[in-house]
Formats: structure tokens, sequence, C-alpha cells
């Protein structure tokens, strides 16, 4: 690990931070940005770091509710999880063939993701 210094993007703040040794120059720079947001007190900096823990938590909760029995519907809502939580998808259904519903929508909260499991069965002439 080595030590250097990044500003935070969203108010200047310079902030002392740990990288690990083994990045090329664009990546240490990233890498550094990331850890001034990561210690910055600042509120965009804070607001950064709740959005990233709640996409965090809904990539781990879809790959736990979905990936297994419905890999199409896991790989979309990985996809649309930072539009629904900024608000530019309001919700996000997929009916699958077998008769389940997945669904992700922002929460008060967070993200919810869910799958439903319908017996509803449909007869047409």
């Amino acid at each position: 690990m080595q030590t250097t210094t990044a500003e935070c993007p969203y108010c200047g703040q310079i902030r002392t931070v740990m990288i690990p040794d083994d990045l090329d120059p664009q990546e240490e720079l990233y890498c550094a940005q990331l850890e001034a947001i990561a210690s910055c007190n600042c509120t965009q900096g804070a607001a950064a770091r709740n959005k990233n823990k709640i996409l965090s938590i809904a990539e781990d909760h879809i790959e736990d509710v979905l990936r297994a029995a419905h890999p199409d519907a896991a790989d979309l809502f990985q996809e649309a999880k930072e539009a629904v939580y900024d608000g530019r998808i309001r919700k996000l259904s997929v009916r699958e063939g077998s008769g389940g519903k997945a669904e992700l929508k922002r929460t008060k909260d967070g993200i919810s993701v869910s799958f439903e499991k319908t017996n509803k069965k449909e007869l047409s002439t």
C-alpha cells in the first residue's frame, strides 16, 4: 500500500489516502479519488457513499433472489439498478414464461427486488 493525496470531486477537499501499490497511473487516480470520497465529510460525498451502498446491496439481492433460476432477469436488473435508484426508471417488471414475476423498484429506503411465483392459468381459444 502507498500513501497519496486525492481531491474529493464534490467539495475539493484534499485527502490523504491509502491505495494499492500495483496500479497503473490511471487506476491510481481513480482509486485515490474513490478513497477521497469515502473519507470526505461533505454532503455530496455522503450522498455518493449512500448511493454506492444501496446499489451494492441491490446487486447482492438481485443475485440472491434471481441469479440461479432466472439469469436473464438478473442480468436485466443489474443493468437497470442505477436508473431505478436515480428515478429514471420507476419500476421494472419481468414476467417469465414459467409463470413468475420479478420486480425491481425504488423504495424510500433503497431498492426492492422481488420474485413472485404465480399459478395463474390462462386459457384461450
